[in-house]
């Protein structure tokens, strides 16, 4: 009986590191198979170096007579390939998404130029902002 238990418990062994050994090497396709993903490569990290807005950007909402943004204009400290995704997300003190803008950029834009975002679809107060987020992309996006 100890034996055979044993025997059975070699027998998986070798069999899950062939299972194993099978999926560590390399995987070759034939012309025309597609993968998921080849190569390698690095992502550039894009700093913003500057962010504001214009002077037509600041509004003032008539009920509360409190100034609301419009749109944030950015700087960016790399050149950009026209195409790239850009989304500028806005939160509050708690961290919650308040306003947020997603745009392709129509040309390229050079390192330190002027990008303007596109409108918020609905301003948010200027006092309810407190964090500013840009996620910067190319291809499918976020």
């Amino acid at each position: 009986m100890r034996k055979a238990l044993l025997i059975g418990l070699i027998v998986c062994l070798v069999a899950i590191g062939g299972i194993g050994a099978a999926f560590a090497t390399g995987m070759n396709f034939n012309a025309g198979v597609g993968s998921l993903s080849t190569g390698i490569g690095t992502v550039p990290q894009v700093n913003v170096s500057q962010i504001n807005w214009g002077p037509d950007d600041l509004t003032y909402d008539p009920l509360s007579d409190e100034p609301t943004l419009t749109r944030v204009w950015l700087h960016f400290d790399q050149d950009l390939n026209q195409g790239t995704g850009i989304v500028i997300s806005l939160y509050n003190a708690a961290g919650a998404l308040i306003a947020d803008t997603l745009s392709n950029l129509p040309a390229a834009l050079a390192a330190g130029g002027t990008y303007q975002g596109p409108n918020f679809a609905i301003p948010p107060a200027v006092s309810q902002i407190y964090y500013i987020r840009v996620t910067v992309f190319e291809g499918a996006g976020p």
